[in-house]
């Protein structure tokens, strides 16, 4: 076990955190069901809770399902909402297929956890199913691989990282029709991800967390970042940039400036959206970005660096690199 006692979850956390649990405890209250297995965890989208983005999902399914080998137990994934996960990505080694019969609602037979293991891998008894319902962005993995201060922890990350996906995930039938829809060969192409929330238009409903700009800001902001991409272009000449981001007021600023991007539907949160569509898109950037020869993110003052970029970039194998100036 990996323990770093530097910082741990607030008090107010935990309670509010204990609190979320003991609401959904109310609904586990009968009788454990026989025919049940146990020996299980579970990672449940729940849509009575408030969930993250893709990246962010993915990221605490691949760091739950690693505190479930090292305890011996079985994984499995419930993700149906906003959309199946297994339209997408479907069992590759591990099959953690699951139907919501299998999981046991009761308080004698199942315990309710949230994946928020930033320094440590917990220890979970046999005899149980565990539902994880609640998660954090933090990743477990790469904390443990940097908590020596080892020179090849980034990479050890990466390959544990990537092995966990591959081992749970391969692309879907439709998954890989979309992905061939764009017609761009892997890696002969980069990538150039930026988010901007709220900055420069309305993406996601939080202004208060994620405020739009004054026009005079939003202006700078562009303007950096056009130039930004124009000095990845320099350093890749005769490769083909691909401009990949959260707002279409950029990607449409960015094509009429002769920048490439992916058609393929409307920009918009998976966590706020159930459009067929939007969906679609979501996995397609994500991936695509994945497939690239290499990955930029570009983070300004009023941007958000995120993690989407990061972990697409990790999963498909594709060197990353995040270029941040807090100064417009």
């Amino acid at each position: 076990m990996v323990k770093d006692k530097s910082r741990y979850e607030s008090l107010p956390a935990k309670l509010f955190r204990w609190y979320k649990m003991f609401v959904v405890y109310t609904r586990y209250l009968h009788s454990a069901s026989p025919e049940k297995k146990t020996d299980i965890v579970y990672f449940i989208i729940d849509p009575e809770q408030k969930q993250a983005g893709f990246a962010d999902r993915i990221k605490a399914i691949v760091n739950s399902y690693e505190i479930a080998k090292y305890n011996n137990l079985q994984f499995r994934i419930y993700f149906e909402h906003p959309f199946s996960l297994s339209r997408y990505l479907i069992p590759n080694e591990h099959d953690w297929s699951c139907d919501y019969c299998d999981i046991d609602k009761s308080i004698f037979s199942s315990r309710l956890k949230g994946y928020h293991y930033v320094y440590e891998i917990p220890e979970w008894k046999k005899g149980y199913q565990y539902h994880i319902l609640w998660y954090r962005g933090q990743d477990m993995i790469r904390r443990m691989c940097e908590i020596d201060g080892a020179p090849d922890a980034l990479i050890r990350w990466h390959n544990k990282f990537k092995n966990n996906f591959d081992e749970l995930f391969k692309f879907s039938p439709y998954l890989l029709k979309i992905i061939d829809s764009a017609k761009l060969e892997e890696r002969s192409y980069i990538s150039v991800h930026l988010r901007f929330v709220n900055s420069i238009g309305m993406f996601e409903g939080n202004t208060k967390k994620y405020p739009i700009l004054p026009d005079n800001l939003q202006k700078l902001l562009i303007n950096k970042c056009l130039a930004q991409i124009e000095d990845i272009k320099k350093n890749h000449a005769g490769m083909p940039l691909y401009i990949f981001s959260d707002s279409e007021r950029f990607l449409n600023i960015a094509k009429e400036h002769g920048y490439k991007i992916l058609a393929g539907g409307p920009i918009g949160h998976i966590a706020y959206s159930n459009s067929d569509q939007i969906q679609d898109k979501a996995m397609l950037d994500f991936f695509m970005i994945g497939r690239s020869s290499k990955v930029y993110s570009i983070v300004n003052e009023g941007m958000y660096a995120g993690a989407y970029s990061e972990y697409a970039a990790l999963i498909g194998g594709a060197p990353f690199e995040r270029i941040i100036n807090k100064e417009l």
